[in-house]
Protein backbone atom coordinates (compact mmCIF):
# COMPACT_ATOMS: atom_id res chain seq x y z
CA UNK A 1 0.00 0.00 0.00
CA UNK A 2 0.85 3.76 -0.56
CA UNK A 3 2.35 5.05 2.74
CA UNK A 4 1.56 8.75 3.23
CA UNK A 5 3.74 11.01 1.07
CA UNK A 6 4.53 8.00 -1.30
CA UNK A 7 4.88 8.91 -5.42
CA UNK A 8 1.57 8.86 -7.20
CA UNK A 9 2.93 6.35 -9.94
CA UNK A 10 -0.98 6.88 -11.57
CA UNK A 11 0.46 10.61 -12.47
CA UNK A 12 4.17 9.36 -13.60
CA UNK A 13 2.58 6.63 -15.91
CA UNK A 14 0.50 9.46 -17.01
CA UNK A 15 2.91 12.23 -17.29
CA UNK A 16 4.37 9.33 -20.34
CA UNK A 17 1.29 9.50 -22.53
CA UNK A 18 2.48 11.81 -25.34
CA UNK A 19 6.24 9.91 -25.31
CA UNK A 20 4.03 6.17 -25.54
CA UNK A 21 1.53 7.75 -28.17
CA UNK A 22 4.52 8.90 -29.90
CA UNK A 23 6.71 5.95 -30.76
CA UNK A 24 3.95 3.51 -30.43
CA UNK A 25 4.39 3.23 -34.74
CA UNK A 26 8.18 2.55 -34.18
CA UNK A 27 7.49 0.15 -31.54
CA UNK A 28 5.20 -2.23 -33.56
CA UNK A 29 7.19 -1.76 -36.50
CA UNK A 30 9.99 -2.80 -34.41
CA UNK A 31 8.21 -5.55 -32.71
CA UNK A 32 10.08 -4.34 -29.10
CA UNK A 33 9.58 -1.23 -27.36
CA UNK A 34 12.01 1.40 -28.07
CA UNK A 35 14.99 1.38 -25.25
CA UNK A 36 13.75 5.18 -24.66
CA UNK A 37 10.87 4.04 -23.48
CA UNK A 38 11.93 0.96 -21.79
CA UNK A 39 14.16 3.56 -19.96
CA UNK A 40 11.83 6.30 -19.10
CA UNK A 41 9.45 3.24 -17.39
CA UNK A 42 12.24 2.35 -15.03
CA UNK A 43 13.09 6.07 -14.75
CA UNK A 44 9.97 6.08 -12.82
CA UNK A 45 9.80 2.95 -10.81
CA UNK A 46 7.64 1.84 -12.75
CA UNK A 47 9.09 -1.46 -13.48
CA UNK A 48 8.99 -2.22 -9.80
CA UNK A 49 5.66 -0.93 -8.47
CA UNK A 50 5.17 -4.79 -7.01
CA UNK A 51 8.87 -5.42 -5.27
CA UNK A 52 9.17 -5.52 -1.63
CA UNK A 53 9.85 -2.50 -0.51
CA UNK A 54 12.98 -4.43 1.63
CA UNK A 55 14.62 -5.32 -1.48
CA UNK A 56 13.97 -1.42 -2.88
CA UNK A 57 10.66 -1.66 -4.61
CA UNK A 58 7.18 0.21 -4.10
CA UNK A 59 5.32 -2.56 -2.80
CA UNK A 60 2.66 -1.16 -4.62
CA UNK A 61 -1.15 -2.86 -3.49
CA UNK A 62 -3.39 -3.87 -6.35
CA UNK A 63 -6.01 -1.12 -5.89
CA UNK A 64 -2.75 1.16 -6.92
CA UNK A 65 -1.17 -1.06 -9.33
CA UNK A 66 -5.22 -1.05 -11.74
CA UNK A 67 -4.67 2.87 -12.13
CA UNK A 68 -0.88 2.58 -13.06
CA UNK A 69 -0.96 -0.21 -15.76
CA UNK A 70 -3.94 1.14 -17.23
CA UNK A 71 -2.65 5.00 -17.96
CA UNK A 72 0.56 3.45 -19.48
CA UNK A 73 -1.94 0.99 -21.43
CA UNK A 74 -3.82 4.45 -22.50
CA UNK A 75 -0.41 5.38 -24.40
CA UNK A 76 0.73 2.28 -26.01
CA UNK A 77 -1.14 -1.22 -25.78
CA UNK A 78 2.18 -3.04 -25.68
CA UNK A 79 3.64 -0.80 -23.17
CA UNK A 80 0.68 -1.46 -20.88
CA UNK A 81 1.17 -5.28 -21.21
CA UNK A 82 4.43 -5.31 -20.45
CA UNK A 83 3.99 -3.60 -17.04
CA UNK A 84 1.38 -5.31 -16.08
CA UNK A 85 3.69 -8.68 -17.17
CA UNK A 86 6.94 -7.73 -15.16
CA UNK A 87 5.13 -6.69 -12.13
CA UNK A 88 2.38 -9.16 -11.99
CA UNK A 89 5.76 -11.61 -11.84
CA UNK A 90 7.05 -9.96 -9.60
CA UNK A 91 4.23 -9.74 -7.10
CA UNK A 92 3.90 -13.47 -7.96
CA UNK A 93 7.82 -14.00 -6.16
CA UNK A 94 7.35 -11.98 -3.86
CA UNK A 95 3.84 -13.77 -2.98
CA UNK A 96 4.98 -17.55 -3.82
CA UNK A 97 8.71 -17.78 -3.50
CA UNK A 98 10.88 -17.58 -0.43
CA UNK A 99 12.72 -14.71 0.90
CA UNK A 100 16.39 -16.48 -0.37
CA UNK A 101 14.81 -16.61 -3.81
CA UNK A 102 13.58 -12.92 -3.35
CA UNK A 103 17.31 -11.76 -2.21
CA UNK A 104 19.19 -13.97 -5.21
CA UNK A 105 16.77 -11.68 -7.73
CA UNK A 106 16.06 -7.99 -6.62
CA UNK A 107 19.32 -8.20 -3.94
CA UNK A 108 21.79 -6.30 -6.31
CA UNK A 109 18.82 -4.56 -8.52
CA UNK A 110 15.35 -4.38 -7.49
CA UNK A 111 14.99 -2.93 -11.48
CA UNK A 112 15.26 -6.59 -12.09
CA UNK A 113 12.81 -7.69 -14.92
CA UNK A 114 11.05 -11.07 -14.58
CA UNK A 115 9.32 -12.54 -18.17
CA UNK A 116 6.80 -15.21 -17.89
CA UNK A 117 4.18 -17.25 -19.14
CA UNK A 118 2.33 -20.05 -17.44
CA UNK A 119 1.56 -22.19 -20.30
CA UNK A 120 3.89 -24.37 -21.97
CA UNK A 121 5.12 -27.82 -23.36
CA UNK A 122 7.53 -28.87 -20.96
CA UNK A 123 8.68 -31.23 -18.68
CA UNK A 124 10.20 -31.25 -15.19
CA UNK A 125 12.07 -34.35 -12.76
CA UNK A 126 13.68 -34.59 -9.82
CA UNK A 127 17.55 -34.08 -9.65
CA UNK A 128 20.27 -33.85 -6.74
CA UNK A 129 19.09 -30.57 -5.03
CA UNK A 130 16.62 -29.56 -7.46
CA UNK A 131 14.94 -30.15 -10.92
CA UNK A 132 15.85 -30.52 -14.28
CA UNK A 133 13.47 -28.51 -16.53
CA UNK A 134 12.88 -28.77 -20.42
CA UNK A 135 10.57 -27.22 -22.89
CA UNK A 136 8.89 -24.87 -25.41
CA UNK A 137 7.81 -21.30 -23.20
CA UNK A 138 5.37 -19.08 -26.03
CA UNK A 139 4.14 -16.18 -25.78
CA UNK A 140 6.67 -15.37 -22.97
CA UNK A 141 6.12 -11.43 -23.36
CA UNK A 142 9.19 -8.82 -21.91
CA UNK A 143 11.66 -11.74 -22.37
CA UNK A 144 13.68 -9.11 -24.32
CA UNK A 145 13.99 -7.15 -21.33
CA UNK A 146 14.38 -9.68 -18.69
CA UNK A 147 17.13 -11.04 -16.53
CA UNK A 148 14.60 -13.58 -15.28
CA UNK A 149 11.40 -15.64 -16.30
CA UNK A 150 9.01 -16.99 -14.75
CA UNK A 151 7.27 -20.02 -16.45
CA UNK A 152 4.58 -22.78 -16.33
CA UNK A 153 5.30 -26.67 -16.72
CA UNK A 154 2.68 -29.54 -16.46
CA UNK A 155 3.57 -31.83 -13.72
CA UNK A 156 1.96 -35.43 -14.50
CA UNK A 157 1.43 -38.26 -12.78
CA UNK A 158 2.61 -41.88 -13.61
CA UNK A 159 -0.17 -42.35 -16.12
CA UNK A 160 0.32 -39.39 -17.92
CA UNK A 161 -2.46 -37.23 -16.47
CA UNK A 162 -1.36 -33.31 -15.62
CA UNK A 163 -2.28 -33.00 -12.12
CA UNK A 164 -0.68 -29.05 -10.85
CA UNK A 165 1.69 -26.94 -12.98
CA UNK A 166 4.56 -26.08 -11.31
CA UNK A 167 6.23 -22.45 -11.47
CA UNK A 168 9.91 -22.54 -12.43
CA UNK A 169 12.09 -19.23 -12.02
CA UNK A 170 15.45 -19.45 -14.39
CA UNK A 171 17.71 -17.38 -15.73
CA UNK A 172 17.11 -15.90 -19.37
CA UNK A 173 20.88 -16.56 -20.01
CA UNK A 174 20.18 -20.09 -19.23
CA UNK A 175 17.70 -19.85 -22.46
CA UNK A 176 17.09 -20.11 -25.66
CA UNK A 177 15.52 -17.36 -27.72
CA UNK A 178 13.52 -18.04 -30.59
CA UNK A 179 11.99 -15.72 -32.61
CA UNK A 180 8.56 -16.78 -33.12
CA UNK A 181 6.36 -13.14 -32.40
CA UNK A 182 4.81 -12.79 -35.57
CA UNK A 183 1.59 -11.36 -35.58
CA UNK A 184 -0.85 -8.84 -36.28
CA UNK A 185 -1.18 -7.18 -32.77
CA UNK A 186 0.69 -6.79 -29.58
CA UNK A 187 3.56 -6.58 -31.60
CA UNK A 188 6.13 -4.71 -29.17
CA UNK A 189 5.56 -6.90 -26.75
CA UNK A 190 7.98 -9.03 -28.46
CA UNK A 191 6.60 -12.61 -26.74
CA UNK A 192 8.57 -14.79 -28.28
CA UNK A 193 9.26 -18.44 -27.18
CA UNK A 194 11.78 -19.55 -24.39
CA UNK A 195 13.49 -23.02 -24.73
CA UNK A 196 15.14 -24.79 -21.98
CA UNK A 197 17.11 -28.10 -22.94
CA UNK A 198 18.05 -29.73 -19.43
CA UNK A 199 17.85 -26.32 -17.33
CA UNK A 200 18.86 -27.31 -13.27
CA UNK A 201 16.76 -25.30 -11.54
CA UNK A 202 17.54 -25.26 -7.60
CA UNK A 203 14.53 -26.47 -5.53
CA UNK A 204 13.90 -23.46 -3.83
CA UNK A 205 13.28 -21.47 -7.56
CA UNK A 206 10.20 -24.05 -8.10
CA UNK A 207 6.64 -24.20 -6.68
CA UNK A 208 3.31 -24.96 -7.52
CA UNK A 209 -0.25 -23.59 -8.29
CA UNK A 210 -1.60 -25.82 -5.29
CA UNK A 211 0.77 -24.63 -2.71
CA UNK A 212 0.57 -20.58 -4.33
CA UNK A 213 -1.52 -18.24 -1.74
CA UNK A 214 -1.75 -20.37 0.89
CA UNK A 215 1.37 -18.64 3.19
CA UNK A 216 3.05 -16.24 1.14
CA UNK A 217 6.34 -17.76 2.35
CA UNK A 218 8.62 -15.01 1.40
CA UNK A 219 6.59 -12.43 2.71
CA UNK A 220 6.43 -10.62 5.97
CA UNK A 221 3.84 -10.01 8.50
CA UNK A 222 3.81 -6.29 7.15
CA UNK A 223 3.79 -7.02 3.74
CA UNK A 224 -0.44 -7.62 3.24
CA UNK A 225 -0.13 -7.15 -0.61
CA UNK A 226 1.35 -10.41 -1.37
CA UNK A 227 -1.52 -12.16 0.93
CA UNK A 228 -4.45 -11.16 -1.63
CA UNK A 229 -6.09 -14.87 -3.17
CA UNK A 230 -3.53 -16.15 -5.44
CA UNK A 231 -5.53 -16.75 -8.49
CA UNK A 232 -7.84 -13.77 -8.30
CA UNK A 233 -5.04 -11.81 -8.12
CA UNK A 234 -3.43 -13.49 -11.12
CA UNK A 235 -6.76 -13.27 -13.14
CA UNK A 236 -7.61 -9.49 -12.33
CA UNK A 237 -4.17 -8.34 -12.76
CA UNK A 238 -4.44 -8.51 -16.12
CA UNK A 239 -7.91 -6.51 -16.89
CA UNK A 240 -6.10 -3.08 -16.01
CA UNK A 241 -4.39 -3.25 -19.46
CA UNK A 242 -7.56 -3.54 -21.16
CA UNK A 243 -9.16 -1.02 -19.81
CA UNK A 244 -6.19 1.49 -20.35
CA UNK A 245 -6.26 0.06 -24.16
CA UNK A 246 -10.44 1.25 -24.67
CA UNK A 247 -10.13 4.29 -22.64
CA UNK A 248 -7.32 5.11 -25.53
CA UNK A 249 -9.64 4.35 -28.13
CA UNK A 250 -12.85 6.54 -26.49
CA UNK A 251 -9.93 9.09 -26.04
CA UNK A 252 -9.08 9.16 -29.91
CA UNK A 253 -12.64 8.91 -31.03
CA UNK A 254 -13.64 12.05 -28.68
CA UNK A 255 -10.63 13.71 -30.69
CA UNK A 256 -11.63 12.76 -33.76
CA UNK A 257 -15.18 13.98 -33.38
CA UNK A 258 -13.63 17.53 -32.30
CA UNK A 259 -12.22 17.61 -35.87
CA UNK A 260 -15.30 18.40 -36.92
CA UNK A 261 -15.91 14.65 -38.47
CA UNK A 262 -19.39 14.83 -40.95
CA UNK A 263 -21.79 11.85 -40.87
CA UNK A 264 -21.51 10.14 -44.26
CA UNK A 265 -24.60 9.74 -46.35
CA UNK A 266 -26.71 12.35 -44.21
CA UNK A 267 -27.19 16.21 -43.80
CA UNK A 268 -24.55 16.29 -40.19
CA UNK A 269 -22.07 18.36 -40.94
CA UNK A 270 -20.46 17.85 -37.69
CA UNK A 271 -21.16 14.33 -36.15
CA UNK A 272 -20.92 15.67 -32.68
CA UNK A 273 -24.52 17.16 -33.42
CA UNK A 274 -26.26 13.55 -34.50
CA UNK A 275 -28.32 12.08 -31.70
CA UNK A 276 -26.98 8.52 -33.02
CA UNK A 277 -23.03 9.63 -32.32
CA UNK A 278 -24.32 11.17 -28.65
CA UNK A 279 -26.16 7.77 -27.78
CA UNK A 280 -23.62 5.68 -29.30
CA UNK A 281 -20.71 7.40 -27.58
CA UNK A 282 -22.62 7.32 -24.07
CA UNK A 283 -23.17 3.38 -24.21
CA UNK A 284 -19.21 2.97 -25.26
CA UNK A 285 -18.43 5.37 -22.31
CA UNK A 286 -20.99 3.17 -20.06
CA UNK A 287 -19.68 -0.30 -21.05
CA UNK A 288 -16.00 1.56 -19.95
CA UNK A 289 -17.00 3.03 -16.86
CA UNK A 290 -18.56 -0.64 -15.75
CA UNK A 291 -14.99 -2.46 -16.83
CA UNK A 292 -13.48 0.12 -14.05
CA UNK A 293 -16.05 -0.48 -11.31
CA UNK A 294 -15.62 -3.88 -11.74
CA UNK A 295 -11.73 -4.42 -11.80
CA UNK A 296 -11.84 -1.64 -9.12
CA UNK A 297 -14.71 -2.98 -6.72
CA UNK A 298 -12.41 -6.83 -6.74
CA UNK A 299 -9.21 -4.88 -6.64
CA UNK A 300 -10.40 -3.16 -3.10
CA UNK A 301 -12.00 -6.46 -1.76
CA UNK A 302 -8.80 -8.44 -2.41
CA UNK A 303 -6.77 -5.71 -0.60
CA UNK A 304 -9.37 -5.64 2.36
CA UNK A 305 -9.35 -9.34 2.55
CA UNK A 306 -5.61 -9.47 2.63
CA UNK A 307 -5.43 -6.45 5.42
CA UNK A 308 -7.86 -8.66 7.24
CA UNK A 309 -5.97 -12.21 7.09
CA UNK A 310 -8.38 -13.46 5.18
CA UNK A 311 -8.75 -16.24 2.31
CA UNK A 312 -11.38 -15.52 -0.30
CA UNK A 313 -13.72 -17.76 -0.22
CA UNK A 314 -14.79 -20.12 -3.17
CA UNK A 315 -18.10 -18.17 -4.75
CA UNK A 316 -16.02 -14.74 -4.42
CA UNK A 317 -13.36 -16.94 -6.40
CA UNK A 318 -15.51 -17.34 -9.35
CA UNK A 319 -17.24 -14.11 -9.18
CA UNK A 320 -13.80 -11.98 -9.62
CA UNK A 321 -13.04 -14.83 -12.77
CA UNK A 322 -16.51 -13.32 -13.86
CA UNK A 323 -16.09 -10.26 -13.50
CA UNK A 324 -12.77 -10.04 -15.13
CA UNK A 325 -13.95 -11.98 -18.45
CA UNK A 326 -17.05 -9.53 -18.10
CA UNK A 327 -15.25 -6.35 -18.13
CA UNK A 328 -13.09 -7.64 -20.77
CA UNK A 329 -16.18 -8.13 -23.06
CA UNK A 330 -17.31 -4.77 -21.69
CA UNK A 331 -14.22 -3.27 -23.14
CA UNK A 332 -14.46 -5.47 -26.71
CA UNK A 333 -18.24 -4.15 -26.93
CA UNK A 334 -17.11 -0.49 -26.40
CA UNK A 335 -14.26 -0.60 -28.97
CA UNK A 336 -16.93 -2.14 -31.28
CA UNK A 337 -19.31 1.06 -31.14
CA UNK A 338 -16.25 3.11 -31.34
CA UNK A 339 -15.17 1.90 -34.38
CA UNK A 340 -18.83 2.06 -35.71
CA UNK A 341 -18.87 5.53 -34.64
CA UNK A 342 -15.47 6.31 -36.55
CA UNK A 343 -16.64 4.18 -39.35
CA UNK A 344 -14.40 3.10 -42.40
CA UNK A 345 -11.82 6.11 -41.36
CA UNK A 346 -10.99 3.88 -38.54
CA UNK A 347 -8.81 1.62 -40.57
CA UNK A 348 -6.43 4.16 -42.24
CA UNK A 349 -2.83 3.20 -41.23
CA UNK A 350 -2.72 7.05 -40.42
CA UNK A 351 -4.97 6.47 -38.25
CA UNK A 352 -4.03 5.18 -34.68
CA UNK A 353 -7.52 3.76 -34.00
CA UNK A 354 -6.57 0.95 -36.14
CA UNK A 355 -3.58 -0.31 -33.89
CA UNK A 356 -5.31 0.42 -30.83
CA UNK A 357 -8.43 -1.90 -31.85
CA UNK A 358 -6.14 -4.40 -33.44
CA UNK A 359 -4.08 -4.76 -29.89
CA UNK A 360 -7.03 -4.47 -27.66
CA UNK A 361 -8.71 -7.11 -30.37
CA UNK A 362 -5.89 -9.27 -29.37
CA UNK A 363 -5.35 -9.08 -25.80
CA UNK A 364 -8.92 -9.03 -24.45
CA UNK A 365 -8.35 -12.83 -25.84
CA UNK A 366 -5.92 -13.82 -23.26
CA UNK A 367 -6.89 -17.24 -22.46
CA UNK A 368 -7.98 -16.44 -18.76
CA UNK A 369 -10.95 -13.96 -20.09
CA UNK A 370 -12.26 -16.77 -22.06
CA UNK A 371 -15.95 -16.06 -21.15
CA UNK A 372 -17.90 -18.96 -22.12
CA UNK A 373 -15.86 -21.39 -20.06
CA UNK A 374 -15.79 -18.90 -17.53
CA UNK A 375 -19.49 -18.29 -17.46
CA UNK A 376 -19.73 -22.43 -17.29
CA UNK A 377 -17.08 -22.10 -14.07
CA UNK A 378 -19.31 -19.49 -12.31
CA UNK A 379 -22.46 -21.25 -12.94
CA UNK A 380 -21.68 -25.02 -11.60
CA UNK A 381 -20.21 -22.92 -8.34
CA UNK A 382 -23.69 -21.04 -8.10
CA UNK A 383 -25.13 -24.82 -8.25
CA UNK A 384 -22.82 -26.44 -5.98
CA UNK A 385 -21.68 -28.41 -8.90
CA UNK A 386 -17.82 -29.55 -9.52
CA UNK A 387 -16.04 -27.09 -11.10
CA UNK A 388 -13.03 -29.24 -11.83
CA UNK A 389 -12.77 -28.25 -15.46
CA UNK A 390 -11.91 -24.93 -14.45
CA UNK A 391 -9.43 -25.51 -11.87
CA UNK A 392 -8.63 -22.00 -11.65
CA UNK A 393 -10.43 -20.60 -8.94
Amino acid sequence: MDMPGSPNFAARAAALIPLLRATASEAELERELPASIIRAMAEQGLFRLMVPRRLGGHQLDLRHYVEVVAELARGCGSAGWLAFILNANDWIVAAVFPEAVQQAIYGADPDTRVAGVFEGAGSIGAAEGGWVVSGRFAYCSGSHHSDWALVGVPLTNEVGQVIDQAMVLMRTADLAREDTWHVGAMRATGSITLVANEVFVPVEFVTTFSQAGHNAPGARPDERTYFTSFVPTVVLILVPALLGMVRAALDHTIERLGQGKRVAYTFYGDSREAPATQIRLAQAACLIDSAYLHVRHWADRLCNLAEAGQEMALLERAQVRMAASHAAQNCKDALEILLDIQSSGAFALSNPMERIARDLAMASRHGLMNLAMVQEAYGRVLLGVDARNTPLL
